[in-house]
């Protein structure tokens, strides 16, 4: 993982709240890399279909 990714995910538990999260236990991370309409690819190649993006 890139320096860049690791600062990311350390100011991402610092300071936002993910619905559907515990607030008390950090939440798994998901790198992403790329995204296009319903497609997520994560960093690690594998690819995903946001299946939650119709509720918001």
């Amino acid at each position: 993982m890139s320096k860049k990714t690791e600062q990311l995910l350390r100011d991402d538990a610092a300071h936002l709240w993910h619905p559907y999260a515990s607030a008390i236990e950090t939440p798994v991370m998901f790198p992403v890399s790329r995204a296009e309409g319903v497609r997520i690819e994560l960093a690690d190649g594998r690819q995903l279909i946001d299946g939650m993006a119709s509720w918001w």
